[in-house]
Parts: C-alpha cells; sequence; structure tokens
C-alpha cells in the first residue's frame, strides 16, 4: 500500500535519530564529569582482587564478588547509596517526582542487598507456597524471583507515574535511568537465574560469577557517574532555572 506522507516519516525518523543522539551524548557526557573512570577503575580493582583469590594468589575471602558483606559488596552499597541521595537532591532542585521515583528504586535495591530482603523473602514464600523445582532453579531461587516482582513492579508502576507527569527533559534522564537500571536487573537477576540454572545442568563454569557480579558493579557504576553529573549540572544554576530539567 502506498505511504500517503513518506516525506513526513522521513522527517520524523530523522529527528528522532537526532533526540537519541542528542541524549546519548549528554548521558555520556553527565557519567564522565560524574566520575565514570574512576569508578570503572575501582570496579576493575574489584574483579583483579577477585581473581586474586579464586587463584589464590591472595587469601582472602570478603575479596571474592560473591561474598556477603565483602570488599566488593561494600563498594556496592556505596555505590547505590550515592545514587539515591544524588537522585534525591535533584528532585528537589528541579521539582521533577521522577528523580525521586527513581530515588526510591535505588534506595529500596540497597536494602534489598543490605537486609537480604529477597533471599529472606524468598525462602519464607517458597516454603509457605509450596514452590518445586522447575527451569533448573530452585524453589528458593523462585521465591525470590517473586519477591523482587512484589516489590519491583510497583516501584516501576511508581517511576511509571512519576514519569508522566513530569517535564520532557526529566523525561529524557529518566528513560537514561530505565536503561542502566535494566542493565543491572540483566545482571542481577536473568544472569544471576541462568548461572544457577547452568550449575543445576551440571555446565556451569567459575568464569560466570565474573560476568554475574562484575556487571552488577560496572552497571551500579554508570547508574552512579550519571546521578553524580546530573547533580552537579543541576547546582551549576539557581533551582528555578532547574525547574523543568
Amino acid at each position: 500500500m502506498h505511504d500517503p506522507h513518506p516525506i513526513d516519516r522521513r522527517r520524523m525518523t530523522a529527528i528522532a535519530s537526532k533526540l537519541l543522539a542528542a541524549g546519548t551524548r549528554e548521558a555520556v557526557s553527565l557519567m564522565l564529569r560524574g566520575g565514570l573512570v574512576l569508578l570503572l577503575m575501582a570496579d576493575l580493582l574489584f574483579c583483579i582482587l577477585h581473581v586474586a583469590r579464586w587463584l589464590e594468589v591472595l587469601n582472602e575471602d570478603r575479596l571474592l564478588l560473591q561474598a556477603d558483606r565483602g570488599a566488593a559488596e561494600w563498594w556496592q552499597y556505596l555505590k547505590a547509596g550515592v545514587v539515591a541521595v544524588a537522585l534525591a537532591i535533584m528532585a528537589a532542585r528541579c521539582r521533577q517526582l521522577v528523580y525521586a521515583a527513581w530515588g526510591l528504586v535505588f534506595a529500596y535495591a540497597l536494602l534489598d542487598d543490605y537486609l537480604m530482603i529477597h533471599e529472606r523473602g524468598g525462602t519464607m514464600l517458597a516454603h509457605l507456597l509450596g514452590f518445586a523445582n522447575a527451569f533448573g532453579l530452585r524453589t528458593q531461587d523462585l521465591g525470590e524471583l517473586l519477591v523482587s516482582a512484589l516489590f519491583g513492579v510497583p516501584l516501576m508502576l511508581l517511576c511509571w507515574w512519576a514519569h508522566r507527569h513530569s517535564e520532557p527533559p526529566a523525561q529524557a534522564r529518566s528513560l537514561q535511568l530505565l536503561v542502566m537500571f535494566a542493565v543491572l536487573l540483566f545482571f542481577g537477576i536473568f544472569v544471576d537465574m541462568a548461572h544457577i540454572a547452568a550449575d543445576s545442568a551440571g555446565i556451569g563454569f567459575r568464569g560466570l560469577t565474573m560476568v554475574e557480579d562484575g556487571g552488577e558493579l560496572f552497571a551500579m557504576s554508570l547508574a552512579t557517574a550519571y546521578s553524580v553529573g546530573g547533580v552537579l549540572s543541576t547546582l551549576e544554576r539557581p533551582a528555578k532555572a532547574h525547574r523543568h530539567g
């Protein structure tokens, strides 16, 4: 069927491409300003220490990426806390609800990791609901997924509502935060579950730990650098100038 508006469609596609490119450049600029290089260097150091412990060059289990209350986990706590505080500052300065909503998401991520909410809740739900092993996952894993969904879905709905009630510049940054959080979830949930399923099938390998936990480190560093860069740019000008930013 002949398209009656081919020129308009091409123009809209070109505009969308330019906006996407501009948004990507802004995001990269904010992350670099927020210390992305230093954060990634620190992440790389934790990965090197993990390998050193794995090879028994060092004799300290807290250097392993997957160690509870280990060095890398405390580093991750710090970054998540910085993101939550930075987004709260942006919400107060810009008066945009979407920053506060995303701040709650990262604050919950911090509390979930520190208090082991999805692990403890997953155990309780698995016993309460009588889950059976499925898809190579343990009952504990299925319970953890359910707990994550019970807390995560309302938080995402809150972000969606706040996104719709915020100004376009804040909406653009909200979408960028969504991408970074999606990367974090990919490593923290999907790669984690794939790792467990692979181990259950007898095809797992130790390098998956580096992919899973190292990926989470790098993903949180992106969000940290982005939010810190956003705060720095926000604080440069008076609050009124950033009301829509």
